[in-house]
């Protein structure tokens, strides 16, 4: 028994010893918020650092309003940039000109530019995704245009810590047209077959720099082929399940009027006979009818024909560009006794002549969204 206690005790010791082996000051830490990689002018990238000041942080909400109109928009951040060959080489050379040292743990977002992104990203991707400090559930996009502008004209209006802007902004459940991929989903995307990978694309739209977040880029492999607008984009989180709460435009009598809408997780079967492919797809919708004018079986079926409709120009949009956003193929694997069976059915040439039943079922009345 001794024996025994000896043990614990030994194990404990050296469990709360390890703990304080990797501790770190906070103090000490420059914590990046949004990291962003652009072509360089001299070397391969320019890599910018986006840091959340101190003082916007810790400040209260109740702040006085005396505080002058016109300061600038990304105040409550710091940006550093860089040009290097790498994103590491980079980092090491901007920690020269700081007095606490880069740390990459609480970063919530990786852009790339457009530029960067047409080349390809998968070198990036898999770097960070080897370093121990990145988190594989950080956010990803593509910018319209330079990253390191982006970072410095992007404004968080509501939010005093620019981290939760992102969070609470690519998060799957506050808009409907936004996208939420995180580096993972990118990684997976990517090197597997069975999907292209996506991204939401930014941009600033005016003078006055507001930013806009609601296309979707397309990739085949690693590299950016094709940008679709932001009713894509919505048709995209049907599909995937990601859009779980939001507004939706419809029409009648050519009136146009909106809903609240929350869709489910659609259930998708992918039947193969011979080289011929079809998709059933069924999904289940709850509509709110906010102002709109007419009975409930005329909402539903409204919502019904435009969803449908939605879908089969997005699958065929899908067919016209080579690439499967959905993830059809992950589906199609299933009906595969081996990976090899699935990789020489050479699914991506059948894939332009997939046929899709799709099949919505709404219902409305304003307590369905309560469930």
């Amino acid at each position: 028994m001794k024996k025994i206690y000896s043990l614990v005790l030994t194990f404990f010791v050296m469990t709360m010893l390890c703990s304080c082996g990797y501790s770190h000051q906070v103090n000490v830490m420059a914590y990046v918020v949004g990291l962003g990689i652009d072509k360089g002018l001299e070397k391969n990238i320019c890599l910018s650092l986006q840091f959340a000041k101190p003082m916007a942080q810790s400040s209260s909400g109740g702040e006085s309003e005396d505080k002058e109109k016109g300061e600038q928009k990304s105040s409550n951040t710091t940006l550093i940039s860089a040009e290097e060959d790498d994103i590491f080489s980079a980092i090491r050379i901007l920690e020269r000109s700081l007095s606490k040292q880069i740390n990459l743990t609480h970063a919530k977002i990786l852009i790339f530019s457009e530029q960067i992104a047409r080349e390809g990203i998968l070198k990036f991707v898999e770097n960070l995704m080897q370093n121990n400090q990145f988190r594989p559930n950080t956010f990803a996009a593509v910018c319209q245009g330079s990253v390191k502008d982006y970072f410095e004209k992007v404004n968080p209006l509501l939010e005093q810590n620019p981290a939760k802007y992102y969070t609470l902004m690519f998060s799957k459940d506050t808009k409907s047209t936004m996208l939420g991929v995180t580096l993972l989903d990118l990684y997976f995307d990517i090197t597997g077959n069975g999907k292209n990978a996506v991204l939401p694309m930014l941009e600033v739209v005016n003078e006055e720099n507001e930013t806009e977040s609601d296309a979707m880029a397309v990739f085949v492999k690693d590299k950016l082929t094709e940008n679709l607008s932001e009713n894509d984009a919505q048709t995209y989180n049907i599909l995937t399940g990601g859009f779980s709460d939001g507004y939706f435009d419809l029409k009648k009598d050519e009136k146009l009027f909106c809903v609240r809408l929350k869709a489910k997780k659609p259930k998708i079967k992918i039947k193969r006979e011979g080289n011929k492919l079809n998709a059933e797809i069924k999904i289940k919708v709850y509509a709110n009818p906010l102002s709109f004018e007419g009975t409930e079986n005329e909402l539903e079926a409204i919502t019904n024909e435009k969803i449908e409709k939605q879908i089969k120009d997005f699958i065929e949009k899908n067919k016209e560009i080579m690439c499967d956003t959905i993830g059809f193929g992950n589906i199609l694997k299933r009906t595969f006794l081996t990976y090899d069976d699935f990789v020489n059915f050479d699914y991506m040439q059948k894939f332009q002549n997939i046929s899709a039943n799709v099949t919505v079922k709404t219902k409305s009345g304003s307590s369905l969204l309560k469930r």
